[in-house]
């Protein structure tokens, strides 16, 4: 059976996330094959998501999620992806998912010409970002994501790093630090 280039990006998506949202997915597909006279729609998707679950058994998906066979639902991943989305207004020009590079989860570029490189990190329960690690082992450009949404009181971040703090609707309001 024909497998279209909007599939064939779905596939590779799934196999970087394992298990993503409905609406991320969404916004990935119309963002990477965006033209004036093609909308992909949620009833689009819908079509391409039922083609691929018969072409290949692998893939499975419910109301919300979209995920391959044996692959549990992620939460850090899925903010790192949510924050990502909200950056580059539902436009990134590439990402990779960094499995094992931990506190590192995701790196995307956006913007014109060479892009602008961020890092998304899991800012995990005792895990200290000092002037050594945010330069050596992290991008100059790094967000941080914790699993309450909140940053922690004693926070202090270099130049060039960021809080995501989760609202009450999903979005993020994003807190950086600044010179003194």
């Amino acid at each position: 059976m024909f497998v279209s280039r909007q599939q064939t990006y779905i596939l590779e998506v799934l196999q970087k996330m394992g298990c993503i949202r409905r609406t991320q997915l969404l916004a990935l597909v119309r963002a990477a094959f965006w033209r004036p006279d093609l909308e992909i729609t949620e009833p689009r998707l819908d079509v391409m998501l039922r083609q691929l679950r018969h072409i290949t058994d692998d893939v499975r998906m419910d109301e919300q999620m979209v995920y391959l066979e044996g692959c549990a639902e992620q939460p850090r991943y899925l903010e790192a992806l949510d924050v990502m989305l909200e950056l580059t207004e539902g436009r990134p020009r590439e990402f990779e998912v960094l499995r094992g590079k931990e506190p590192l989860l995701l790196y995307f570029l956006h913007g014109r010409g060479r892009g602008r490189g961020i890092w998304v990190a899991d800012l995990a329960e005792g895990y200290v970002i000092t002037p050594q690690n945010s330069d050596s082992e992290l991008g100059e450009r790094t967000v941080w994501i914790s699993a309450s949404g909140e940053p922690p009181e004693t926070l202090l971040l270099p130049l060039g790093h960021f809080f995501a703090a989760r609202k009450q609707d999903g979005m993020h309001r994003f807190y950086g630090a600044t010179e003194t």
